[in-house]
This record gives C-alpha cells, sequence and structure tokens, in this order.
C-alpha cells in the first residue's frame, strides 16, 4: 500500500479540478515590469542574462501582435514572453543584482506611473488585453 502512494502526487489544493489559467496583467503589472527593466538597466547598468537571441523581445517578429513599445522603453533587452501571464517557469534561486531594494523600486516606479504619460499607458492598456 505505500508503494502505491509514494508515486501519486497530492492533488488536495486543486481537490480534483484542473488548475486555473493564469490572471491577466494589469496596467500596472506590466508597467512595473517595464519601469523595473529600465531602471536596472538605465541607471543601475545592469545587463540582462540572455542565453540566446531567440530569447529576446522584438515588436517586429510575427509571433508578436501588440502595438510598438513607447520611445522611453524601445532599446530595453526584454524576454520574448515577458508580458505572458503564467508563462514563466519557476527560476532557479540566484543572488540578485544588489543594486536596489525591493522597497525603493517599488516607491520609484509608483513615481514613475503617477508621472507616465498617455503614450505609456495606452501601450499597457492594450497590451494587457493581448497577455
Amino acid at each position: 500500500m505505500m508503494a502505491e502512494t509514494q508515486g501519486k502526487k497530492n492533488n488536495a489544493t486543486n481537490h480534483g479540478f484542473p488548475s486555473k489559467p493564469p490572471r491577466h496583467y494589469t496596467e500596472y503589472n506590466l508597467f512595473f515590469q517595464l519601469e523595473r527593466e529600465y531602471i536596472l538597466q538605465k541607471i543601475f547598468d545592469v545587463k540582462p542574462q540572455v542565453k540566446h537571441t531567440d530569447d529576446i523581445f522584438d515588436t517586429m517578429k510575427s509571433t508578436y501582435s501588440g502595438p510598438p513599445l513607447p520611445k522611453r522603453y524601445d532599446d530595453l533587452i526584454l524576454m520574448k514572453d515577458w508580458y505572458i501571464p503564467g508563462n514563466k517557469k519557476r527560476r532557479k534561486h540566484k543572488k540578485s543584482h544588489g543594486k536596489i531594494s525591493f522597497i525603493d523600486l517599488s516607491r520609484q516606479v509608483a513615481r514613475e506611473w503617477a508621472r507616465a504619460g498617455d503614450d505609456v499607458k495606452d501601450f499597457c492598456a492594450k497590451l494587457c488585453l493581448i497577455g
């Protein structure tokens, strides 16, 4: 009996039902991701680690049907699926960049959200409908 149950996964959290599809990102979720990358890449000069050039987001690729990036974010290096919820695999723990704390980052992003132009907010609104 014991050997029989060892290989089975416990579905107590789902109660036998399939898991829910991931929720769409909100406009602010998308803005936070963009602004975080902007702050890290432009202000703190932290370069993202990309294994393949195919993994980089490009609005010109045929797989992307959303609006073009706002000018502020044109030259950021983003992962190809950064705007798609639930598409990220559980990442291995790795040491943080250590450049800015999450609290300071959150405050800075919130300030930028209040100052963000219509082009940025429109982009985030259109993109959250896609993802």
